[in-house]
């Protein structure tokens, strides 16, 4: 999950560390400028990247590879297929609760109907019925506690709590996986850390300033 200025919630499946090229060595007092890039990138940044503006961020620590975080729990394609960073919301009947919908689309390439090997389902090329439709919905309701003292967070590790550490109630509505059968509601605990205090994601803040706010498009 990233929040962001202006603020704004989304849920990521990925984020990679990049720095801004020449913010590198130019004041020793002055840390470089980190940015964080998600699996959808604007094409404003996508070709910043290419050109070398925006580098990764193994340039400054010497390992072989980028800096990423990256989950396998969602996957983030919209209805075209395309990567997408779902915004969470809060609706003014229950204002308690951070949601956000990310359903898993027909043409999303981890949706599970489309797996060769799927014992329930048939591959898509020995689908008779190539008009059907392979939609799962997701439905995320997160709500926060006030305190790490909660009996749900009991035998768990919350030292930083308040400072690196939030959390709550995880609850999720998964429908779709059998037709005609009502959805499968899901309840447990969540537990974010912070990974990072790198507030611009996606280069948005820069490129709202020297565009107006069109975000570089």
């Amino acid at each position: 999950m990233n929040g962001d200025e202006p603020p704004k919630a989304r849920l990521l499946n990925e984020v990679t560390f990049y720095v801004v090229a020449d913010t590198i060595d130019t004041d020793p007092d002055t840390d470089p400028e980190y940015v964080l890039v998600t699996h959808a990138p604007t094409p404003t940044l996508k070709d910043d990247i290419a050109r070398g503006i925006v580098v990764p961020d193994s340039v400054l620590t010497g390992q072989p590879h980028v800096t990423r975080f990256s989950t396998g729990m969602f996957s983030n394609f919209n209805e075209e297929g395309n990567p997408i960073d779902p915004e969470f919301f809060v609706s003014p009947y229950a204002p308690e609760y951070l949601m956000v919908n990310t359903p898993i689309y027909d043409r999303d390439p981890l949706n599970p109907f489309h797996h060769k090997f799927h014992n329930a389902h048939k591959y898509v090329a020995d689908n008779p019925r190539q008009d059907e439709i392979w939609y799962i919905d997701r439905f995320i309701r997160l709500s926060f506690v006030e305190d790490d003292e909660d009996p749900i967070f009991e035998n768990v590790n919350t030292s930083g709590w308040g400072i690196s550490k939030i959390g709550g109630i995880y609850e999720e509505s998964l429908g779709g996986l059998k037709y005609g059968a009502d959805p499968i509601e899901t309840k447990g605990m969540f537990l974010l850390q912070r990974v990072s205090e790198i507030e611009d994601l996606n280069w948005e803040n820069f490129y709202r300033n020297v565009s107006g706010g069109n975000g570089g498009e």
